[in-house]
């Protein structure tokens, strides 16, 4: 019986290698945190539609609309686009989109990122109250310090229907959580 050297070689090469390799260690950052504080979230898209010039309060919402999206101090990610729809450069654009009837202008449409204008994340007047409740309000703000700041990794948010139920539907309500359509006899 006859070994052959490259036959021979393969096997005490690969043993050799096991016998001198060293343990690894896991990184001591969480990939979702360095998600977090490294990759750019795509932005939403903020549509301003009106006909014609804007008035100085509308320009003064528009210079906070654009202070709130863009430069150092951002914070919301939305790209802020104006459409004029009397203009004839916008003429294009104004089948993307058509205000429904008797919609007074400007109107703002917030798109999902990617998204298109006819299905909207949210589309109403462009007021600065809207503004505020859009892009500020202090649950946002404490999400964003406990995520970013604080360095939790996850926030749970608990939003209600706003439905009161009674108070025994509100104890019968309580006690297990069971996935949809459930089979089991769990308690």
């Amino acid at each position: 019986m006859r070994f052959s050297l490259p036959r021979l070689i393969l096997p005490l090469l690969a043993g050799a290698l096991s016998l001198v390799s060293t343990p690894t260690e896991a990184c001591s950052i969480p990939v979702f945190r360095y998600a977090l504080e490294r990759f750019q979230a795509d932005p939403y898209r903020a549509v301003v539609f009106h006909r014609g010039p804007l008035t100085p309060q509308e320009k003064e919402l528009a210079d906070a609309l654009k202070a709130l999206t863009e430069g150092q101090g951002a914070q919301a990610n939305a790209e802020v686009e104006f459409v004029d729809l009397a203009a004839a450069t916008d003429a294009a654009r104004k089948p993307e989109w058509t205000p429904p009837e008797g919609t007074a202008l400007p109107w703002l449409v917030l798109t999902y990122p990617d998204g298109p204008l006819s299905s909207p994340a949210w589309a109403g007047p462009f007021k600065a109250d809207a503004l505020r409740g859009l892009f500020d309000s202090p649950a946002r703000r404490e999400i964003a310090a406990r995520l970013l700041k604080k360095g939790e990794s996850a926030v749970f948010v608990l939003l209600e229907s706003g439905q009161k139920a009674s108070p025994s539907r509100r104890s019968a309500s309580r006690g297990t959580i069971r996935p949809r359509n459930c089979s089991c006899r769990c308690s």
